[in-house]
């Protein structure tokens, strides 16, 4: 019984772990879509003002 306990306390960690690692995932990529989406704009920009 308490090997079954600290089955699920050891999953429920790594479960919590994975999550923060997802989570500073997301952030970054949605950092970096925001910074192309900047340089894809400015692109646009100078090819109009040819």
């Amino acid at each position: 019984m308490a090997s079954n306990i600290s089955g699920v306390r050891s999953a429920a960690d790594e479960t919590g772990q994975s999550s923060t690692t997802l989570l500073e995932v997301a952030k970054d990529l949605s950092k970096r879509s925001e910074e192309l989406q900047t340089r894809v704009d400015n692109f646009l920009s100078d090819v109009r003002a040819m």
